[in-house]
């Protein structure tokens, strides 16, 4: 039986020919040749000895179903901003997360922080997408050997869904010096937040804790207060 990873890496390669046969590649490069250069999203995340937050953007998960029913994709992302958010990540995933690359660029047009797409990227094309839709970033797997110096550990294991936060601690020791390492899912607390600093991490993903949040702007402040 295939699991929730495996039908999702299907639904994108049917996806990723539809966009094509809307727009062809040609197409999204001669628009990305036009447009301004990009944000520096890895910049934003080395501040030494501080903790810095990439803020997420989500209406839904396949996991736990809708997470904020009032969802406002520009709203959420300013108040992000107003309240330290380093960077901004916005899911794209129309069919498993309910998001949008709309969402992605109507962000881009309303902050100034650096936007990431989230999504599950497995061809070129997502990447022209991403860029033509404004992101200054993307989200690749499985990215060490590729000399990658921003480096993103996912404590949700994407075939279960179960997330533990210690993944990110087992294999902190594996990765070059010099990488930027970005703790994703399962950060909840100060507590949390504290926990991975003291193990070297530069950057923490949040998105489900906030988004359950009904004050999104507290909810920040309270990991911001302990990231330094």
């Amino acid at each position: 039986m295939p699991n929730i990873l495996d039908r999702i890496v299907e639904t994108k390669w049917r996806e990723v020919a539809a966009a094509q046969d809307r727009t062809p590649a040609a197409t999204l490069e001669a628009r990305c040749r036009d447009l301004p250069a990009c944000r520096g999203f890895e910049s934003a995340l080395r501040v030494p000895g501080e903790v810095r937050v990439i803020a997420e953007v989500k209406k839904a998960s396949p996991s736990a179903g809708v997470i904020r029913a009032d969802f406002d994709p520009v709203a959420i992302a300013k108040t992000y901003e107003a309240h330290g958010a380093a960077c901004l990540s916005v899911l794209t995933d129309v069919e498993y997360f309910q998001g949008s690359l709309a969402y992605l660029s109507a962000v881009r047009e309303a902050v100034k922080l650096p936007v990431l797409r989230k999504d599950f990227v497995v061809d070129r094309y997502q990447m022209l997408e991403a860029r033509a839709a404004g992101a200054d970033a993307v989200l690749l797997p499985r990215v060490v050997k590729s000399g990658a110096t921003l480096i993103g550990v996912n404590n949700r294991d994407l075939r279960t869904f179960e997330t533990r936060l210690g993944h990110t601690l087992d294999l902190l020791s594996r990765f070059p010096p010099g990488v930027t390492v970005v703790s994703e899912s399962g950060i909840k607390t100060a507590a949390d937040v504290r926990v991975l600093k003291e193990a070297g991490v530069a950057a923490i993903l949040v998105g489900e804790s906030l988004m359950r949040s009904p004050d999104i702007g507290t909810a920040l402040d309270a990991l911001l207060s302990s990231r330094g």
